[in-house]
């Protein structure tokens, strides 16, 4: 006899970070490399005469990337389009931390975009399904803040999203 479990679907609320980012960084450079389970995102700030000053690599599940699917395509939407496709680049880089995240969130200004990377926390959000009915808030983890230009942050949303 197999006992079958019982699964909900539970609706949390997730507060997003305004402030505590432990990492803020400028990227000019992004590249993407697309493996079965997730996709791996890797940023630097690139100059032609020194070659890459800092770079950020992370990790989102194809799962939470499509979750970002709409939001991203609303801003995009409200956003100028890209002039070109992201140039390719491919200098080597040592990493030595890959951060995992669930959240994009987007903003720009003029010509400077923001790009800020959270997580945030399933097991806690099934926790307080079980304790509590109701609306569930939890606070997502801030990861990094990136600022860019705009133009190679519209580049990077059609680079995530193109098949």
């Amino acid at each position: 006899m197999t006992a079958k479990s019982e699964q909900k679907e539970i609706s949390v609320e997730v507060e997003l970070p305004n402030k505590g980012f432990p990492r803020c960084m400028y990227f000019n450079r992004f590249r993407i490399h697309r493996e079965k389970d997730f996709i791996l995102l890797h940023f630097a700030m690139d100059s032609p005469t020194e070659g890459v000053l800092d770079h950020y690599s992370c990790t989102i599940s194809h799962h939470a990337l499509e979750h970002n699917k709409q939001s991203l395509m609303d801003y995009f939407s409200r956003s100028a389009k890209p002039k070109g496709k992201a140039p390719v680049w491919n200098k080597s880089m040592t990493i030595h931390q890959v951060d995992a995240f669930d959240i994009f969130n987007m903003s720009f200004s003029d010509e400077v975009a923001e790009t800020v990377l959270s997580l945030y926390p399933i097991t806690v959000g099934s926790r307080l399904a079980n304790q509590h009915s109701g609306e569930l808030k939890i606070n997502a983890h801030p990861l990094v803040l990136l600022r860019s230009s705009t133009e190679i942050q519209m580049q990077l949303i059609v680079t995530l999203y193109e098949e």
